[in-house]
This record gives C-alpha cells, structure tokens and sequence, in this order.
C-alpha cells in the first residue's frame, strides 16, 4: 500500500469510545430493536414500522451514500459481519449524518444510524439495542455491544509543544469529564473493551465465512 507522503507523520491517539445508536422520530412508540431487525431493515426484509411493533407506516431509511463513513464501517463490521459490504439499502439517501439526524427529527417514520454524542444534540429517541440502553455504565461495561473506538489524529507533534499539551488535557481528570457530558466514555476508563472488541470482530470474522 502507497501513501501520501503527508502522511508519514501522522498519529491516531485513543481518546474515547462512542456508541453507534439507531434513531426515531420522538412520536415513534418503538422503543427497542435487535441487531436481527436492523439487518432485515437494512436489506429490506422489514419496512414497515407494524413490524417492529409500531404503527402502520413504511420505514423511511435514511443510509449515507458515502463508503467511508465510520457509521457504515462498523455497521458493516458488527450488524452484518461484513467490513467489505459496499451497499445498504435504503429509502433515502444522504451525504453525512446530520441531514439524516434532521430528517428523523421531522418526519415520524424515519430511521438511521448515527453516533451517540451527535444523536444526543437532537430532538430525537435514541433506540435500545437488544434492550440495552447506551448509557454511559452500559458502553463502558461493553453491556450495550456498538461501540467504537474515537481517534484524535495528529501530526509532527513532536515538534510542536501545543499539540502534546492538548493530547495530555485529552487524558486528563478534566479532559475526560468533557468527555463524558458529551455522552461517550474516555478511552482510558474501559481499557478491557480492547479485548472485547477483539473477540467481539473476531466473532463476526467467524460468522462471516459461515455465509454461503
């Protein structure tokens, strides 16, 4: 693999984990949704709310259009078992996710998948998954199981005294309780999700070369 040689510097610091989470309109009287309903949703196998235990009304779904969304990635990765899955159905389509998170906002029968810190900046019900919530105990205990590493990137720093002076308050007492109100858990306060992630990817690599 070729790289840009702007990157030769570049570093990815750990700085928190974030949950992916599915999102409703607040009239919407879903509460709850397993990982085998999101997939049929996804593939086109549910599509209509009634489904779900909701009102009779098609599914609007709200999927990005882009490949490299770090949304889609771990979609792919822990709801379908498939890093290399390239399409996602879809009602509507959509660029990044804020015009998805203002579309569930208006409409009453939308749905998408979105982060949690930015989800929590919205009018909006946040879905529990398998019916666990994702709480801040329930993230960092790896209860609810969509979570994903945050990165800082950063470059040349040790050429630049700021730069290290910033990823040191990242860290710090205070770093982390910014963190934390913005609804995502300070990578340094659930070091153990490290190896359930591990085992957690290697399950879905598993389950990936049982598909026919």
């Amino acid at each position: 693999m070729e790289f840009h040689p702007d990157e030769r510097y570049i570093q990815q610091h750990p700085v928190a984990w974030d949950a992916i989470v599915f999102i409703v309109n607040k009239s919407n009287p879903v509460d709850n949704i397993t990982i085998k309903q999101v997939r049929d949703i996804y593939e086109g196998r549910i599509t209509n709310w009634k489904q779900l235990g909701g009102k009779n009304a098609r599914i609007k779904l709200y999927a990005r259009k882009s490949a490299i969304s770090g949304v889609g990635l771990k979609l792919r990765e822990l709801v379908f078992y498939d890093s290399d899955k390239e399409f996602f159905g879809g009602t509507h389509y959509v660029k990044s996710s804020g015009p998805a998170e203002k579309a569930v906002v208006k409409s009453a029968t939308a749905f998408t998948a979105t982060g949690i810190s930015s989800a929590k900046r919205r009018d909006v019900k946040i879905l529990k998954v398998a019916g666990k919530a994702p709480t801040y105990e329930n993230i960092k205990s790896g209860d609810y199981i969509l979570y994903r590493p945050i990165y800082l990137v950063t470059k040349m720093q040790e050429k630049n005294r700021l730069v290290l002076d910033f990823l040191d308050y990242v860290q710090s007492h205070k770093g982390r309780s910014i963190i934390r109100k913005a609804g995502t858990v300070p990578f340094l306060d659930a070091l153990h999700l490290l190896g359930k992630q591990y085992r957690q990817n290697l399950n879905a690599y598993r389950a990936s070369l049982k598909k026919p």
